[in-house]
């Protein structure tokens, strides 16, 4: 429904529904429990590629 209202108007369907809220959104790499060496060199490698937000998975 709001894409063919979207597609008719020539909006976006967020433009309809009141606008963006951002202009990005924030994405984050999930790490392995690992010795600390292997987990702080996949921390490197990812912020190379740019990630800045992590998750360390626990248990």
């Amino acid at each position: 429904c709001w894409d063919i209202l979207g597609q008719s108007c020539g909006l976006p369907v967020c433009e309809l529904l009141g606008g963006r809220y951002g202009e990005d959104f924030h994405l984050y790499r999930a790490i392995s429990q690992e010795s600390p060496e292997e987990m702080a060199a996949k921390v490197a490698g990812y912020r190379a590629e740019g990630y800045r937000r992590f998750q360390l998975k626990v248990g």
